[in-house]
């Protein structure tokens, strides 16, 4: 007799335990970012800068290599970077990096040969040097902007771009107007102090 009873206990159990679980709501998942959209973001924020970039350093140096002065220039215009882009993920697209080069000046650049680190001095001073340098270093290890920093990159790099007629063409009035990056911004005026 006593296992009919301890039987319809556990039955009272086993319904009770599914009673519960139908009333209770379904745990809801949460929507996931999926890794490969957050790189087709970056991809596609990363084309975008560059291109206006492009626009800019054009505009700012004028659709000549910036160091046209020393006679070797030829081979078309591109965009050359003081800390190489293979050295430096984070400043890749940084206006105090980047520069219009000739392809002979770059191809010697990529080489080895030092004249456009000596432009670079001779032109923004140690300070920018030292400025750039240090952002090499403390973002070393292929460092790159979140995808948030790139998107508020490209909005600034677009103002600037929006805005250079109202600049002055000479290099202070650039600088200090963000045309040459923060870096150099920001070197400049320590040098004024």
């Amino acid at each position: 007799m006593s296992i009919v009873p301890a039987r319809a206990a556990r039955h009272h159990e086993i319904m009770s335990e599914i009673e519960n679980m139908i009333s209770k709501p379904k745990p809801t998942k949460k929507p996931k970012v999926k890794r490969v959209k957050v790189q087709q973001r970056r991809k596609l924020l990363c084309k975008q800068i560059e291109a206006i970039v492009k626009l800019i350093i054009f505009w700012r140096d004028g659709q000549v290599c910036v160091q046209h002065m020393d006679n070797n220039c030829g081979n078309g215009l591109m965009w050359g970077h003081y800390v190489a882009q293979g050295q430096s993920a984070w400043l890749r697209y940084d206006l105090g990096n980047v520069f219009v080069q000739c392809g002979n000046h770059n191809l010697r650049d990529h080489n080895g040969d030092k004249s456009y680190a000596y432009w670079f001095v001779k032109t923004f001073g140690i300070k920018a040097a030292e400025h750039i340098e240090l952002q090499k270093t403390k973002h070393a290890g292929g460092k790159q902007r979140t995808v948030q920093e790139l998107e508020e990159m490209l909005a600034y790099y677009d103002e600037l771009y929006q805005n250079r007629y109202y600049v002055d063409a000479d290099l202070k009035s650039l600088v200090t107007a963000g045309y040459f990056g923060e870096h150099i911004q920001t070197a400049w005026a320590l040098e004024i102090k």
